[in-house]
């Protein structure tokens, strides 16, 4: 009997490399399969493949050739923004219809910026109101989830997935303007959830499994810690040895732009239902400090 494949979309971004490197993807049970777009991605033992989840065909070809019995899709186009929605939605409904087709598990990323931020906190079957055009994007991909009659598929809606080792790319702005005398300038009134990306690497394998009881629902896998952008960023750089003054404090109102003020996610259900321990922000840079 052949094993079970599990695919991977978007291997090469940051949330993808993290299941690729987690302890945990290992222990699957079965073959592993990650696909790329631009950024070719090598890790041992896991073969890859360039795939554009935008081009149905290419997308009905390749599941047509693994035959995935569990499909984690995280993929979407952030190298090239025009195309970014396009990737998020088009590309969400090529990779349902195909895994729906092949009666496959569907464990979909999704994120917590579909809320407007005034009605925090957020549980799992709280009404998406969102604000951007990435937020749309992301509220229209969770619909077309729950429209495909999909037997076994969940939503995971996460916050700012953080990480050191690799540093994120979030962080690594952070630190890199500090360190070059660039300005920066964080807001003190815009709350997320940050995530290490090792434990939603490991939630997202967990709910992978075949084993796994849960199905047909949402959960909202981000850190138990609540921080404004500013406080999140004098952290990452008190960590670093950097100084903190060196950031500038705003508030959204006097920026212009549109943003969700506070997106804090209730993670109660997770924590009830993963193995997978959610980390605050400063228990991980904590255990950073002490390797």
């Amino acid at each position: 009997m052949a094993r079970p494949t599990l695919l991977i979309t978007g291997l090469s971004g940051y949330v993808g490399q993290g299941l690729a490197r987690h302890p945990a993807l290992a222990t699957w049970g079965g073959r592993v399969v990650g696909t790329y777009l631009n950024q070719p991605v090598s890790f041992p033992g896991l073969p890859t493949c360039r795939l554009d989840i935008t081009d149905a065909q290419a997308v009905r070809d390749l599941w047509d050739d693994l035959h995935p019995a569990v499909v984690i899709h995280t993929a979407a186009n952030f190298a090239q923004p025009a195309h970014l929605a396009a990737s998020i939605v088009a590309g969400t409904q090529h990779v349902v219809t195909a895994t729906a087709q092949h009666h496959a598990r569907l464990i979909h990323l999704s994120s917590d910026v579909i809320f407007d931020g005034e009605h925090p906190p957020y549980a799992e079957d709280a009404p998406p109101a969102p604000l951007t055009p990435y937020a749309h994007a992301k509220a229209q991909a969770e619909v077309i989830v729950r429209a495909a009659g999909l037997a076994d598929f969940v939503i995971v809606r996460t916050s700012l997935v953080t990480g050191l080792a690799p540093v994120d790319p979030r962080t690594r702005w952070v630190w890199d303007s500090v360190r070059q005398g660039r300005p920066i300038t964080l807001f003190t009134d815009e709350y997320r959830c940050p995530v290490w990306v090792d434990d939603l690497a490991g939630a997202l394998l967990e709910l992978a499994s075949l084993d796994s009881d849960f199905r047909g629902s949402v959960l909202h896998v981000a850190g138990p810690q609540r921080l404004s952008r500013h406080e999140f960023g004098v952290k990452l750089c008190t960590f670093a040895g950097l100084d903190p003054a060196a950031i500038t404090a705003d508030v959204v109102a006097a920026s212009g732009l549109l943003r969700p003020r506070d997106c804090t996610l209730d993670i109660r259900l997770a924590q009830a239902t993963l193995r997978t321990r959610l980390r605050s922000v400063d228990e991980g840079l904590l255990s950073a400090q002490s390797r």
